[in-house]
């Protein structure tokens, strides 16, 4: 998921320069955090609810 982050950048905030770079900063972190925690929660339940089937 930390691998996703640069491409995430170049998709939500593009290309800056100067002082707008701390204010890109926290908005790629708040964005980041929330994308990758609804992300890592719908892989890691679809990964469980595979690997936990009961048999009928």
């Amino acid at each position: 998921m930390l691998m996703a982050f640069p491409f995430l950048s170049d998709w939500i905030i593009g290309h800056v320069e100067g002082e707008d770079q701390m204010s890109a900063n926290f908005k790629l972190l708040a964005i980041g955090l929330i994308l990758c925690c609804f992300m890592g929660g719908a892989l890691g339940n679809l990964a469980y609810s595979k690997s936990n089937n009961s048999p009928k």
